[in-house]
């Protein structure tokens, strides 16, 4: 392949232009220079004195778990940084979920804005010298409505977005208003017209949803590196008082909602022992009943507490006996709870099992239940999240039965154990009436229920 031969054509006469001859060239327009310059000055001074200023206002929550790791033998082991990740996501659900964020509308009435004429523009402001009130209903209200409010010697001067004007007196009911605007209005507590008269205002009423979506959208959440524990929620806004009263809202409505969640399990757990309640009630019922007869039968009035050695290491044994019948039948409540009621379901805490593992297990595991319905509320079914929780649920669930049942096997051999020393002891009864025996033996059971009873 050959090289195409390029011709250049150089113009001999060509010569640079020198730097003092373009500048003269556009000398002669520098009026429309400085022209320029003061308009771009005077535009940007204007934008910066007028211009709505906006603030960031920052709050944070530290989370707090106070579980303890349980010790029980399983195949895997989740670490606690995805536990603590999945715990902060699911917070971080919780405080943009829209049940949480209506009631921090609802609270602070965020579905009114109230914007107050200043500086040739409007602020935006938390609270005005009148309050607003809805007239109509949801469904009604489909989009925001504006209105503009002055405020004069003979009442409120209202103009809404079309241009419709209506003059409403300082004294008139909320119920008078309703058909002719969507909304009451009612001055502030100690509020003197005089002080505000002629001042301009503009209201918009917006949809309780939208505000609280809105609000959603706003919301930043984030976590720090250095503290990944610590959730940090920032707010933009025009009027910084509000944005920290909505910060301080959902940090409230957050905490209740915690509350909320352990009042939840107290009350699943209290409803399951008045179950067991009852029928212990009737069980103790009947005992004493069989106890009564017997005396009767034998002609028994009252049979004198056994002061000697052998008779203390009988009672030695049956105390020890009736601790472990107590574990017993404690372990059998929560297994047959683990075993009826269906999935993702909060079982009974803190009912006096002496197995701490076991207890650790079954608080984490009514904590991921928590977890898991406030995820529901936000998410689909076939969310990567909700699945993954729902996951650690039924493999939990499998340790709490298998650790049910190794407890269970250790509680048995124990009984079997005890039994074979109370047999031997009961050698040195032999010479006791055959009543008292009968009547040791109901006592026994009675007081396996009474303890029962008053746990």
């Amino acid at each position: 392949m050959k090289n195409t031969p390029y011709i250049l054509d150089f113009d001999e006469d060509d010569k640079p232009i020198a730097f003092k001859d373009l500048v003269l060239k556009y000398l002669k327009y520098w009026p429309w220079f400085i022209l320029s310059c003061a308009l771009f000055l005077t535009m940007g001074y204007s934008y910066e004195k007028y211009a709505p200023r906006t603030y960031t206002s920052v709050a944070k929550i530290k989370i707090l778990d106070s579980d303890q790791e349980a010790k029980v033998i399983q195949k895997d082991v989740i670490s606690n940084s995805q536990n603590l990740k999945l715990n902060l996501e699911n917070h971080i659900e919780v405080l943009k979920s829209n049940r949480l964020l209506n009631n921090v509308v609802n609270e602070l009435n965020l579905d009114i804005d109230y914007f107050k004429y200043s500086d040739f523009s409007y602020q935006q402001i938390q609270f005005a010298p009148f309050v607003i009130v809805k007239n109509v209903t949801e469904q009604e209200l489909e989009k925001p409505l504006e209105y503009e409010i002055k405020m004069y010697a003979d009442g409120y001067h209202i103009t809404d977005k079309p241009g419709k004007k209506y003059v409403v007196p300082y004294d008139v009911s909320i119920e008078t208003l309703k058909g002719i605007l969507p909304f009451g209005l009612s001055l502030a507590k100690d509020i003197n017209i005089s002080r505000f008269k002629d001042n301009k205002y503009k209201v918009v009423l917006k949809p309780m949803r939208s505000t609280a979506m809105e609000l959603s959208e706003k919301l930043n959440i984030g976590t720090s590196e250095k503290e990944s524990d610590v959730l940090s929620l920032s707010l933009k806004g025009q009027s910084k008082n509000l944005s920290e009263s909505i910060l301080d809202a959902i940090v409230r409505s957050f905490e209740m909602d915690g509350i909320g969640d352990k009042q939840l399990v107290s009350k699943h757990t209290l409803e399951i022992i008045d179950e067991r309640f009852k029928s212990l009630s009737k069980e103790l019922d009947s005992i004493e009943a069989r106890k009564m007869n017997f005396k009767v039968s034998q002609n028994l009035s009252y049979i004198e507490t056994d002061a000697s050695a052998n008779l203390q290491r009988k009672s030695g044994a049956e105390d020890d006996l009736l601790k472990l019948e107590t574990q017993i039948s404690l372990l059998r409540l929560l297994k047959k709870t683990v075993l009826t009621k269906g999935d993702y379901n909060l079982l009974p805490a803190d009912i006096g099992l002496a197995n701490t593992a076991l207890n650790s297990l079954v608080d984490k595991y009514n904590e991921m239940v928590r977890e898991r319905q406030k995820l529901e509320l936000s998410v689909s079914a076939n969310h990567p999240e909700l699945k993954n929780i729902s996951e650690l649920l039924d493999y939990s669930r499998d340790n709490i039965a298998k650790t049910v049942k190794v407890y269970e096997s250790q509680l048995a051999i124990s009984r079997k154990q005890l039994n074979k020393q109370s047999n031997e002891v009961d050698l040195s009864y032999a010479e006791l009436p055959e009543q008292e025996r009968i009547l040791r033996s109901i006592e026994r059971q009675q007081n396996i229920k009474e303890n029962l009873y008053l746990l």
